[in-house]
């Protein structure tokens, strides 16, 4: 099985597609708009803070 590679959405590193903390944007009404990938937790909570 081929992994794919993932960039940081706040540092912008390759990632492995296993090591990512993902963060959904979308509803139920309208569905998944994006989807954004992060290196480790603490990248994720501060570009969702900002």
């Amino acid at each position: 099985m081929v992994e794919e590679k993932i960039t940081c959405a706040y540092c912008g590193i390759m990632i492995s597609s296993n090591d990512t903390w993902p963060h959904v944007d979308g509803d139920s009404n309208i569905g998944v708009k994006k989807i954004d990938y992060f290196c480790s937790e603490n990248h994720k909570l501060t570009f969702l803070s900002s």
